[in-house]
């Protein structure tokens, strides 16, 4: 059902990532998808600080919406798209 959004590696990098994992001695089924969180009960601020660019390089980005339910969380993808490419 669920297409993956996340990061995409080669596998040396791919290797190095589970190598250091393999570091912390937790179990796999530990392992998270890194994910960025915007907004969270979002309120109008007064001033908005200065951001700097952060450059990110992609395939694609996805707008998740989380629902919290007494079982658990549940995640549903409102839209997606793709990335592109920049010179």
């Amino acid at each position: 059902m669920w297409e993956w959004i996340g990061s995409r590696f080669d596998a040396a990098r791919e290797a190095q990532f589970h190598a250091a994992w393999q570091l912390t001695q937790l179990p796999q089924s530990k392992m998270r998808i890194v994910a960025v969180m915007l907004l969270r009960d979002a309120r109008e601020s007064r001033a908005m600080p200065t951001l700097h660019p952060i450059e990110w390089r992609l395939d694609g980005f996805a707008l998740v919406r989380s629902v919290t339910l007494p079982k658990g969380s549940r995640y549903e993808i409102r839209k997606s798209w793709k990335g592109r490419v920049t010179p």
